[in-house]
C-alpha cells in the first residue's frame, strides 16, 4: 500500500473536515492511508490537506516513506503523485479515456494564432498562410536569421536559406499553454524543391530546460525547443491536405511565452505559389466569455 505520512510538528490537532474529520493528534506523525485508512483517491482531492500544507514544512510535512517533502513536492505528492486518471468531480468515480486530450482541455483547430499585443484576444493573431505573389511581407534573408543565432556558438545555428531560393518566416503566437496535436498543411502551384519548416522557439531572455531538466534563460537570443516539421517539401498542389498524424499530443503545455516559427522556403523564380497551416491543439479555452480577459 502507498505510504504518505503526515507530521504534525505543532501543539494542536489537525482535523481535515473533507477527509470525514481525520484527525491528527498535536506532534505526531500518521500515515494517511495505513494509520487513517484513507483512499488515495480521497487524499489527492483533499482542499483542507493542501491548505494545511500549505502553512510550511516547520509546521506540517509529508514523508514518502523514504524522506521529508519540500513544500511543493508535499503538495504534488499527495495531489497527484499516486493519481493516474482523472476524476469526476461530483462523485469521484475515475475517468477512463482513450484518446490524448488532458483532462480539462478543449479541442481547437486553428489556422490563426492569438493576438497578445494589440488587443489580447483568442484568434485575430498571425495568420499561418503565405502567397509569394506578394514578395515582401514576412520575407527574410540570412543576414535576418543570423542576427537570431546569439546562443548558438559558431555554425550550430540550425537554419539556413539555401542558395538559390527565398523564405517567409511567419512568428505565431498564442496567449495561453497549449498542447499540440496534429496538424495539416495545404499548398497551391508549388515548384519543385519547396518546402516548410516548423520550430517551437524560447524567446530570448525566456527560459527553458536543457536535457537534465534545469531552467535555463536564453540569454544572448532565442533558442530552438522543438523541431516540429523539418524540410517537408511541396510540389504541385495539395487542396485536400498533407497531414501531420501523430497519435498523442505533447507530454507538456508549450507555454505562452513561445513562438511558433514557419519557414516557407521556394525557389527565387517563384511568384505565384500559395498555402496555409492547420494546428489541431488542446487548450483551456477556444474562446473569451462575457468578462473575460487573457
Amino acid at each position: 500500500m502507498a505510504t504518505m505520512i503526515f507530521k504534525n510538528k505543532t501543539s494542536e490537532d489537525v482535523v481535515l473536515a473533507d477527509l470525514g474529520d481525520a484527525t491528527i493528534p498535536a506532534s505526531t506523525n500518521k500515515d494517511l492511508v495505513n494509520d487513517l485508512n484513507l483512499s488515495v483517491i480521497d487524499i489527492s482531492l483533499s482542499d483542507d490537506l493542501v491548505e494545511i500544507l500549505g502553512v510550511g514544512t516547520d509546521s506540517y510535512q509529508m514523508n514518502n516513506g523514504d524522506a521529508d517533502l519540500t513544500l511543493s513536492d508535499g503538495i504534488k505528492f499527495v495531489t497527484g503523485v499516486h493519481q493516474t486518471f482523472p476524476i469526476v468531480p461530483y462523485n469521484h468515480r475515475p475517468i477512463f479515456r482513450s484518446d490524448s486530450r488532458p483532462n480539462g482541455m478543449m479541442s481547437y483547430f486553428t489556422e490563426i494564432g492569438d493576438d497578445v499585443d494589440t488587443y489580447p484576444r483568442i484568434g485575430n493573431g498571425k495568420e499561418m498562410s503565405w502567397d509569394w505573389s506578394d514578395d515582401t511581407t514576412d520575407v527574410v534573408t540570412n543576414t535576418d536569421l543570423d542576427a537570431l543565432a546569439g546562443e548558438y556558438p559558431n555554425d550550430e545555428w540550425p537554419w539556413q536559406i539555401p542558395s538559390g531560393k527565398k523564405c517567409k518566416r511567419l512568428v505565431v503566437k498564442f496567449s495561453e499553454g497549449v498542447y499540440l496535436k496534429e496538424g495539416t498543411l495545404y499548398f497551391k502551384d508549388a515548384s519543385f524543391g519547396s518546402f516548410i519548416d516548423l520550430m517551437i522557439v524560447c524567446p530570448q531572455n525566456q527560459y527553458y530546460y536543457d536535457r537534465d531538466g534545469n531552467p535555463v534563460q536564453a540569454v544572448e537570443g532565442p533558442v530552438v525547443i522543438q523541431h516540429y516539421c523539418s524540410h517537408l517539401q511541396m510540389a504541385g498542389d495539395c487542396p485536400m491536405g498533407d497531414e501531420f498524424n501523430s497519435e498523442g499530443c505533447t507530454e507538456s503545455a508549450i507555454p505562452s511565452d513561445y513562438e511558433w516559427w514557419m519557414f516557407i522556403v521556394v525557389p527565387d523564380a517563384d511568384v505565384s505559389s500559395q498555402g496555409y497551416v492547420e494546428l489541431e491543439m488542446y487548450r483551456p479555452r477556444t474562446c473569451l466569455l462575457p468578462g473575460e480577459s487573457l
